[in-house]
């Protein structure tokens, strides 16, 4: 009776760890999807400041160029410019500051990315780096 209990439990113990690995595999076949390959598309962040509700969007081409649009109350600009990733995890913006009209590279982390996220951190207000996440727009 305990050798058929001993049996039983390394028997349950052998599925549940094959169960790990193949969800773990599973999870290997998502990261293999790089981040410059999930970027491209269009991502979302909406943020209520006071009465005044602000909307960033941003729209990654598959050809290193991009638009980020700010939509907040009578304020609304779009900024042109181009992106690359210096590895799998930082990127690298350039773009013209829509006042100055100097060229500007701004280097971003991608912390988090997935086909319906993406967490950026940057620098946001008075160089106060910031994670900001995006949605992937409908």
């Amino acid at each position: 009776m305990l050798q058929r209990l001993a049996g039983v439990c390394v028997a349950a113990l052998l599925i549940a760890l094959c169960v790990a690995a193949v969800g773990r595999a599973d999870d290997k076949k998502d990261d293999k999807k790089k981040a410059k390959d999930l970027i491209v598309g269009k991502w979302e962040h909406t943020k209520k400041e006071g009465d005044v509700e602000a909307k960033i969007t941003l729209d990654f081409a598959k050809d290193g160029k991009f638009t980020m649009t700010l939509e907040a109350g009578a304020l609304n600009f779009n900024v042109k410019g181009k992106y690359k990733f210096v590895d799998d995890k930082n990127l690298e913006l350039t773009l013209q500051d829509p006042q100055s009209k100097e060229e500007k590279t701004e280097k971003v982390k991608v912390v988090k990315i997935s086909d319906k996220e993406v967490e950026i951190e940057g620098k946001g207000m008075g160089d106060k780096t910031e994670v900001t996440k995006f949605t992937r727009a409908k």
